[in-house]
C-alpha cells in the first residue's frame, strides 16, 4: 500500500512539473498574439507561456503584430511553418527550429540571419529587410527564395539545385551565377547593377524580369527552349544592346516580350560584327520622310517584318512588305525594327 502511494505521489509530482514548465515570452506583443490565437492558455500577459502549450504547434502566424522580440520561438519544437512578416524584428534565433519548411520574415528590419540549421527549408520570404548578405548554402531543399529590397551585393545559390522561383530585385547585386539552377522557372531580378547574366543553362525558364538594370550589357537566354519563355522583360536597360536567343526565334521574337527600342536579338551576340555587316546591307530611304519608307537589302537577306515604335516603346505600325506608310504619324523621331532571317535590327527614322 505504501509503495503504491509512493509511486502515485511521484507520478502526480512529475505531471505537475511537466505542466508547470514555462517558456519566457518577453515581448508582450508576441504573447498577445499567442493569446489571440488560443495558444497561450492562461490568457494573460505575464511574460511566459506553458511549454506544453507551444511544443506541438506546427504552424504559427504572428504577422503584423508590431513584434520586436521573438524570444521563446526556440521552444516551438514542432514548428514547420512560421509567418512573422510585417513586424519590427531586428534579429531572430531559429537554430533550434530545425523542422521549418516555410518561413516568411519579409518586411522587418533584419540586418543578418543564421539559416544554417534549417536544412529542410523549402520556402523563404525575406524581402524588405536590411540584409547585406544572405547564406542559403545549407538550405539545399529550397524551392522559393524572395529576398528583394535588401542591400545584398551578391547572392550564391549554387547549392540550391531545386530552386524554381527566385526574386532578388532592388538590391546591389553585380553578378549572379545561375548555371546550376536548371529547375529555375521564375526570375525577378530587376533594378540591380548587374552587368552580365547567362541563363543559357536554365532550360525551364518561363518568366524573366530584369527591368531597370542600367548596367546590364550582356544577356543570354538561349537555353534551347525559348518557345516556352512566356515573358522576358528588359525595359529601361540602356546598356543592353544585344540579347542572345535561340536560333529558331531570331526574327520571330514573341510579341509579349518587353524590351527597349534598339535592342538586337541574335543567336551570337559575341560576334556582333556579323550583325553589323548585315546591318550595313540594309538601306532605309528616304530618311527623313514625310509619307513612305522603303527598305532594301543585299546578299539574300530576307525581311520578315517591319515595325515602327515610338520613342516610348509603343508599337505604332507593322507590315510584312518592304515599304511602310508613315503619313499619319506626327513629326518626330521613331524606331524602325527590321526583322530578317539574319536577326532583328533597329534604326532611327525621322518623320517630317
Amino acid at each position: 500500500m505504501k509503495t503504491k502511494l509512493f509511486f502515485t505521489t511521484i507520478l502526480i509530482a512529475l505531471t505537475q512539473f511537466v505542466f508547470s514548465q514555462t517558456t519566457s515570452i518577453p515581448d508582450s506583443n508576441f504573447e498577445q498574439a499567442l493569446i489571440d490565437l488560443g495558444i497561450d492558455t492562461d490568457g494573460i500577459i505575464n511574460g511566459q507561456v506553458l511549454t506544453a502549450d507551444i511544443e506541438n504547434v506546427s504552424a504559427l502566424e504572428v504577422d503584423n503584430n508590431n513584434i520586436s522580440d521573438l524570444t521563446g520561438i526556440e521552444d516551438f519544437s514542432s514548428l514547420e511553418e512560421l509567418n512573422c512578416s510585417f513586424n519590427q524584428l531586428a534579429s531572430i534565433d531559429l537554430l533550434q527550429n530545425t523542422g521549418i519548411v516555410f518561413l516568411n520574415l519579409s518586411n522587418n528590419i533584419l540586418g543578418n540571419i543564421d539559416l544554417t540549421s534549417l536544412t529542410v527549408l523549402e520556402f523563404l520570404l525575406i524581402d524588405v529587410n536590411q540584409l547585406t548578405s544572405l547564406n542559403v548554402s545549407q538550405n539545399t531543399e529550397l524551392n522559393m527564395l524572395e529576398c528583394g529590397a535588401n542591400s545584398l551585393t551578391s547572392l550564391d545559390v549554387s547549392n540550391n539545385l531545386l530552386l524554381s522561383d527566385l526574386a532578388c530585385s532592388n538590391n546591389q547585386i553585380t553578378n549572379i551565377d545561375l548555371s546550376l539552377n536548371t529547375d529555375l522557372q521564375y526570375l525577378f531580378c530587376r533594378e540591380n547593377p548587374i552587368t552580365n547574366l547567362d541563363l543559357s543553362s536554365n532550360i525551364n525558364l518561363f518568366t524573366v524580369t530584369l527591368n531597370g538594370s542600367p548596367n546590364l550589357e550582356m544577356l543570354n537566354v538561349a537555353n534551347g527552349n525559348n518557345q516556352n519563355l512566356g515573358a522576358l522583360r528588359t525595359l529601361n536597360c540602356p546598356s543592353l544592346e544585344c540579347i542572345e536567343v535561340d536560333t529558331d526565334i531570331v526574327g520571330n521574337i514573341p510579341a509579349n516580350w518587353e524590351y527597349d527600342a534598339g535592342v538586337i536579338f541574335s543567336d551570337d551576340c559575341e560576334n556582333l560584327s556579323v550583325n553589323d555587316n548585315a546591318l550595313s546591307e540594309i538601306s532605309i530611304f528616304p530618311n527623313p520622310t514625310s509619307n513612305r519608307l522603303f527598305v532594301n537589302t543585299k546578299n539574300n537577306i530576307d525581311i520578315t517584318l517591319l515595325e515602327i515604335y515610338s520613342m516610348q516603346g509603343q508599337l505604332l505600325k507593322t507590315t510584312t512588305s518592304k515599304e511602310i506608310d508613315v503619313n499619319e504619324l506626327t513629326a518626330g523621331i521613331y524606331f524602325l525594327n527590321v526583322q530578317t532571317d539574319k536577326g532583328l535590327f533597329t534604326k532611327k527614322i525621322m518623320k517630317q
